[in-house]
């Protein structure tokens, strides 16, 4: 018995000595992207600034003295480093993603989210004649306020970017056994349901949507988003018709008193609450 006792405690022992080593490698790995996160909000944007500006310059002070293609090619450079400032800057934002160790001190209310994200994007929304419906259940998860902006953001931005017509986007929650699941539907050009791995991949851009600006990111950070709260993100979509994600998270994230307390309960069946058009 106690030479077991002894054999088991060098097991545990070895064990708690890998977890270590593990968890230091992974530290060193969020400090190597935080310093690649500040490198490419701030050193990488600098060099692509110069560029632009110095061949604005030529262009406009040496243009009669050039070919008439030598406009043509310069506003190429100039979109090129508008297109890699882009794609800096969401790589920038998806390591910010990977790398924040920020607490959940306190549930986030879904509601409060989407109407801030309303506020935010009222402009565009007013613009492109736009409707954010919410239905069903929304209650508070203990997912951070940031997170939680982010991945409902880069879903309604695509579901209005990915639109021919009057974009309508619908959020739905249930509680459905131990898991809470949230819709985001909308009325968009849709998708191939064989890409329903492929989009959530960094720079994944569909052929069908290559006349649509856009980095390829959006969705990478809300695979991201969505697997470190240990939920699941997929989509089902019919071509021309639209496109719903569907997201799915351990019922333990939602707030126990909007469980509880059915006033909390009331107070997130919300129907409509945030419309905008003209």
């Amino acid at each position: 018995y106690i030479q077991q006792k002894n054999k088991n405690n060098t097991l545990l022992y070895q064990k708690n000595i890998e977890i270590e080593l593990k968890n230091d490698r992974l530290e060193k790995s969020n400090e190597t992207l935080k310093q690649f996160a500040y490198a490419s909000a701030h050193d990488l944007k600098e060099p692509l600034r110069s560029i632009s500006s110095f061949v604005s310059i030529i262009n406009a002070r040496y243009a009669k003295l050039l070919p008439p293609e030598a406009s043509e090619y310069m506003n190429f450079v100039i979109v090129g480093v508008k297109r890699m400032e882009s794609l800096i800057s969401a790589l920038s934002e998806y390591s910010t993603v990977a790398t924040d160790e920020e607490d959940v001190q306190k549930a986030t209310p879904i509601s409060q989210v989407l109407k801030d994200i309303n506020d935010k994007q009222y402009s565009l929304l007013l613009e492109k004649n736009a409707k954010i419906e919410t239905r069903g259940y929304l209650p508070m998860l203990k997912i951070s306020h940031l997170h939680l902006n982010k991945l409902f953001q880069n879903l309604i931005l695509n579901a209005i970017k990915f639109n021919d017509k009057k974009p309508i986007i619908q959020i739905n929650g249930r509680l459905e056994k131990e898991l809470y699941i949230v819709e985001v539907k909308d009325n968009g050009i849709g998708m191939k349901l064989e890409y329903n791995d492929k989009i959530f991949r960094l720079f994944q851009r569909l052929s069908r949507a290559a006349h649509y600006e856009g980095t390829g990111i959006g969705l990478a950070i809300c695979k991201q988003i969505v697997d470190r709260y240990e939920g699941t993100i997929r989509f089902e979509s019919v071509e021309n018709e639209g496109t719903t994600f569907i997201l799915s998270f351990p019922a333990s994230l939602i707030e126990k008193e909007a469980i509880q307390k059915e006033t909390v309960r009331k107070d997130y069946r919300l129907s409509q609450v945030l419309q905008v058009s003209s």
